[in-house]
């Protein structure tokens, strides 16, 4: 998930893909920290009755509340990251759709110039001036 959340969104489907994984991340929050203090006060009883831990499984224990707050923080980044990305999009498509409008804008004046709006132009010009046109 840190791998998938920490890459930038290239394009809207995987800005829509971090979104919603962060989304499910946030909500799951509570239940994965719930889950902490019943490990950690196992591994105190097994402690308390001097059972042999592993070295690795007792700083896995210990890095436990470091890594849980430096996961959160992660989340926070990305959170922040993925707002700034969204605002990238929009600010982009508000430039497509103007540019979009402007170039309807000028094809609209181009028509117009030359569209057959009166009776002077025999059908058959009329067709092809439309013809031409939907060919540009």
């Amino acid at each position: 998930n840190k791998k998938t959340l920490a890459k930038p969104p290239m394009n809207l489907d995987s800005l829509a893909e971090s979104v919603n994984l962060l989304r499910k991340l946030v909500d799951e929050k509570p239940q994965v920290e719930a889950r902490f203090e019943p490990l950690i006060d196992k591994y105190k009883t097994l402690q308390k009755f001097e059972v042999k831990v592993s070295e690795e499984e007792s700083a896995l224990i210990e890095a436990l509340p470091g890594n849980w707050a430096a996961f959160q923080q992660i989340l926070a980044d990305t959170d922040i990251e993925l707002e700034k990305a969204k605002d990238n999009f929009r600010d982009k498509l508000a430039k497509m759709v103007d540019l979009f409008v402007k170039e309807v804008e000028v094809k609209r004046e181009e028509f117009i110039g030359v569209a057959p709006y009166d009776s002077n132009k025999p059908p058959d010009k009329a067709i092809e001036i439309i013809n031409q046109e939907r060919a540009k």
